[in-house]
């Protein structure tokens, strides 16, 4: 998932095995329907604000962050 205006990755969905061929949000914009060239479909959960906090929270108490999110966050 890209941010709009930078173009930066905010989200990385795993899952499918090749090239994906269209995406489409539903109506209420909580979910993400892909199509991919391996054949299968895939329903994904968009994640709220809270849902990144959470797991920002959960790799900090982890140590699991990457070293750019390290220094996003002043840990060096």
């Amino acid at each position: 998932m890209r941010d709009v205006e930078s173009g930066d990755c905010v989200k990385t969905f795993k899952g499918h095995t090749s090239y994906v061929n269209s995406a489409s949000f539903s109506p209420d914009g909580k979910y993400i329907v892909s199509v991919s060239e391996d054949y299968t479909i895939k329903l994904w959960k968009v994640p709220t604000l809270q849902d990144l906090i959470d797991n920002t929270r959960e790799r900090f108490s982890k140590n699991t962050l990457t070293e750019k999110e390290q220094k996003e966050f002043y840990l060096k």
